[in-house]
């Protein structure tokens, strides 16, 4: 007869709790829907709580990006709410960087002696470029307007389109006022294009949408 062995068992089971009450819902609406190249308007934009309620006093990030870079990528916004509440394992990791710390000496410091090959080698967080790239304004022109007696001429300046930014609007830190409301000015590039306006809020730590 088998001697008797001790036996085990363990179970697991995962209650998912959405986190509905912390989300904010947000609205950027501006104010008008059609402009000329390097026009001006505002957004307006509305922060409620999961009951409906002004999230006053919440931080909301702004940005306006032309629609036909987004849609080479078909960049879509990520929900914060799933960002800070994403499912967690019940288990513990540690990490270190050691390995990517650069040794040298004072005398190589001094001589600039870090070469670009070994920045490429630096994870992209530890890396900084300066502007790739800088446009130049073109020669300004002018129309010529003679009036039907031929007597005077009119000399009119051309607005010449320059700006082709695909970044209108980028505000980090918006504040909200009592009412959950706030305002950002916008003075659009000189394309002729579609862009879209993307709003990133948080409220308390705790609150986000």
């Amino acid at each position: 007869m088998p001697a008797l062995r001790p036996a085990y068992a363990s179970g697991e089971l995962n209650l998912s709790i959405p986190p509905l009450s912390r989300k904010l819902n947000i609205t950027a609406t501006p104010r008008d829907k059609t402009l000329e190249p390097g026009g001006n308007t505002v957004i307006n934009i509305e922060a409620k709580d999961a009951n409906g309620n002004a999230a006053k006093e919440s931080e909301i990030a702004v940005v306006v990006v032309d629609e036909s870079i987004l849609w080479l990528t078909d960049y879509k916004l990520g929900d914060p709410i799933s960002s800070f509440y994403s499912d967690r394992a019940g288990d513990t990791t540690d990490y270190h960087s050691r390995k990517r710390v650069l040794l040298a000496t004072d005398l190589e410091l001094s001589r600039g002696s870090i070469t670009g090959r070994q920045v490429l080698e630096l994870p992209m967080n530890a890396r900084s470029y300066d502007s790739l790239v800088r446009l130049k304004a073109g020669v300004m022109e002018e129309t010529v307007t003679v009036s039907a007696s031929a007597a005077s001429i009119e000399r009119t300046p051309l607005a010449l389109r320059q700006n082709f930014n695909a970044l209108a609007v980028f505000a980090p830190a918006v504040r909200t006022d009592a009412n959950g409301r706030a305002q950002v000015e916008v003075k659009l590039p000189d394309n002729l294009t579609r862009y879209r306006i993307m709003a990133v809020a948080v409220a308390g730590g705790k609150q986000f949408g």
